[in-house]
């Protein structure tokens, strides 16, 4: 029996005797959208178009999940893709990844995993993907900046303030957890790929999380990552900024139908141009990163929504400027379909008079209706400053200066999308 048999085989009995002696559930989503008319202010020459379409978001997912009736363990099988069949850098890549997960007493969890989009032990909602939780990634209203729900024109990203955990890009991954007392959570994580280099280097990259749920207040969270890259924030200036990572947050949950979450996020031991424990490296100090996140009725039935988030971004001696973002998103259900406001700034604020203020802002007013077997989403976008490109990078003061990433170019946008899901 050949490999490719064995593997098809090997995924239909593992279906079957799931079916039977496990909880199996089998599911996904696709989503299209455009941008029916897309435009700037600038000046466009005989070979550019003022006014054009563009292809904004085409991707989709596909996951079996299993776990034992006894709830001691399981697994996940989940497929992502981009579906970019224009020829283009990766051209429809497909990204499979999976874990497993074995509870075998109560106050302990061990888990590998490498699914994309899915790490281990992140903290955030309002301000990350929370804040655009009754919409969709990549939908009418993600069209500024340097990637998918950043603050506008990418003055700050998505999770500013709040520990990003550990995987989501593939990273081999094994993680543990314990669960000494009721409401405490004792968090450890690993790249695998990290064991290659030796035990030492294996465990020179922990990940250690602690949780706590305050009963009937809210939940608490210290986190640590040693080693940790910041290459959202450096990626322009291409300064390979490593630094251990420090972390407190808090979320308010007694207020009924309200969260409020607020969490700093403080790089240690700050190095450019090597790993954090390379001595030759030269001596950096990353920015404190603070962020605040608010949600009203983010999952009630309610006709009225709101989600809110603020970041800042602290200057150093080694990157003097202020980053500061404003976001609010109010929503209501009028029936046939559900109206969004969502409106922002961000400002950055370098004390070198060598580089100006940077202030970005971003409307986008647009409608959700669900279909069903889906939602259809359709809007209006109005922003300023060029697309950052990347993902999820941070604009830094150093590129103040450049004339195409100006605050004067105005943007605007009709976008359309369309998400399945079963």
């Amino acid at each position: 029996m050949d490999m490719k048999k064995l593997i098809v085989f090997s995924l239909v009995f593992a279906l079957i005797t799931g079916a039977v002696f496990a909880q199996v559930s089998i599911g996904g989503s696709v989503g299209f959208g455009a941008q029916l008319i897309e435009g700037d202010s600038s000046e466009k020459g005989d070979d550019d178009p003022a006014i054009y379409t563009n292809l904004n978001a085409h991707w989709g997912e596909f996951h079996f999940v299993w776990a034992s009736d006894d709830g001691a363990a399981g697994s996940k099988i989940k497929v992502n893709s981009d579906f970019n069949k224009d020829g283009g850098e990766g051209g429809f890549p497909l990204k499979m990844g999976g874990n497993v997960w074995w509870r075998p007493a109560e106050w302990v969890r061990l888990e590998f995993t490498n699914i994309e989009d899915e790490g281990v032990f992140g903290r955030g909602n309002a301000i990350d993907w929370g804040y655009q939780a009754n919409s969709s990634a990549g939908n009418a209203n993600n069209l500024w900046g340097g990637g998918w729900n950043s603050f506008s024109n990418a003055a700050l990203r998505s999770g500013n303030g709040f520990f990003g955990g550990l995987g989501g890009n593939g990273e081999n991954v094994l993680a543990l957890s314990l669960f000494p007392i009721d409401g405490l959570a004792v968090n450890f994580a690993w790249d695998l790929a990290n064991g290659a280099g030796g035990t030492e280097e294996f465990f020179k990259h922990t990940v250690a999380q602690i949780t706590y749920d305050i009963n009937g207040i809210g939940n608490l969270g210290v986190s640590f990552a040693a080693g940790d890259d910041y290459n959202g924030l450096d990626g322009w200036a291409g300064l390979n900024l490593t630094a251990h990572t420090f972390a407190v947050d808090f979320t308010l949950t007694m207020l009924q139908g309200m969260n409020v979450e607020v969490s700093g996020k403080i790089p240690l031991s700050g190095k450019k141009g090597g790993d954090v424990y390379d001595n030759d490296a030269d001596d950096f100090l990353i920015p404190i990163e603070v962020g605040l996140g608010y949600t009203l009725n983010q999952w009630s039935s309610e006709a009225f929504q709101l989600f809110a988030r603020v970041g800042l971004l602290l200057p150093t001696d080694d990157y003097e400027a202020t980053h500061i973002g404003i976001d609010i998103n109010p929503s209501y259900d009028i029936g046939l379909f559900r109206v969004f406001f969502d409106l922002g700034m961000a400002m950055i604020m370098p004390k070198d008079s060598d580089f100006d203020t940077a202030l970005f802002w971003h409307f986008t007013p647009y409608l959700k209706k669900s279909l069903g077997i889906g939602d259809l989403y359709v809007g209006f976008s109005l922003w300023n400053g060029a697309s950052q490109g990347g993902y999820e990078s941070v604009m830094t003061y150093w590129q103040n200066d450049d004339k195409d990433k100006g605050t004067g170019l105005i943007n605007f946008a009709i976008p359309i999308y369309f998400e399945v899901a079963f």
